[in-house]
């Protein structure tokens, strides 16, 4: 059995309902995307946001999965599934390795939201962008994460007279 799937993902278009194939996506341009069967959620996520429009800053709002219904004779219509956590991305890939001879590749329709600059400070990580950033620094310490993130407070800081004398160099530097 093959582990990864290949997805067409579709945004910024339209769910068309009530077609001849029951539901159906359009959207200017479909992304088309290889993922493992093991991938999480948070990770599909993730990859989405950073695969589409990469200079937008935007995180997923919703995921709706065209899932193949069965009918007499034969005949596939296809229904929506929203994807919303792990146990319904499983039952999505579930549903495509039974459907894979009728279906060869999984649809979503994926609605972004837009983060503005002011609000991104406000969005929290995922244990995926978390690790990521971690990787990135060479660290795999979850105190040394936190640690670049951390403001001291004024009691901790202590000594206010080296922070001074530094601030009065680096003026006397710029004044020169």
């Amino acid at each position: 059995m093959d582990e990864n799937a290949n997805l067409v993902v579709y945004y910024n278009g339209e769910v068309i309902r009530d077609s001849s194939e029951g539901v159906s996506f359009r959207c200017p341009i479909p992304f088309c995307y290889h993922v493992p069967s093991t991938m999480t959620f948070d990770e599909l996520k993730s990859g989405l946001c950073q695969s589409i429009e990469a200079h937008t800053l935007k995180r997923v709002q919703s995921n709706l999965y065209r899932m193949p219904v069965h009918l007499f004779g034969g005949y596939v219509q296809f229904d929506t599934m929203p994807v919303v956590n792990e146990v319904s991305m499983r039952q999505m890939f579930q549903c495509y390795n039974h459907n894979r001879a009728h279906v060869p590749s999984i649809e979503l329709y994926i609605e972004f939201e837009q983060v503005v600059a002011d609000a991104a400070e406000d969005v929290s990580y995922s244990d995926v962008e978390r690790q990521t950033v971690l990787e990135e620094l060479g660290s795999g310490s979850e105190d040394d994460f936190e640690a670049n993130y951390e403001v001291p407070k004024e009691e901790e800081e202590g000594d206010d007279e080296a922070v001074d004398v530094g601030v009065q160099n680096a003026r006397n530097t710029l004044a020169s």
